[in-house]
């Protein structure tokens, strides 16, 4: 039961490839958000509702079509 491991490697291949494509200030930004987001989560001192966390969309560019 589950996915097989094979369409969970090609699945992560696809994210890194789509990662990769954006270029270093993506990837510089992405970083920066995951480091603001666990120091939020796990270094204050009360915990922070899971969902209480806001994403900026408006900032945020998806394009689906990079990942095939």
């Amino acid at each position: 039961m589950g996915i097989p491991q094979q369409d969970w490697q090609d699945r992560r291949k696809r994210i890194a490839d789509t990662i990769n494509s954006l270029g270093e200030e993506y990837r510089i930004a992405l970083h920066d958000g995951w480091l603001a987001y666990i120091q939020e989560m796990y270094a204050s001192p009360t915990t922070v509702q899971q969902g209480a966390l806001i994403c900026n969309m408006e900032a945020m560019i998806v394009d689906d079509d990079a990942a095939t």
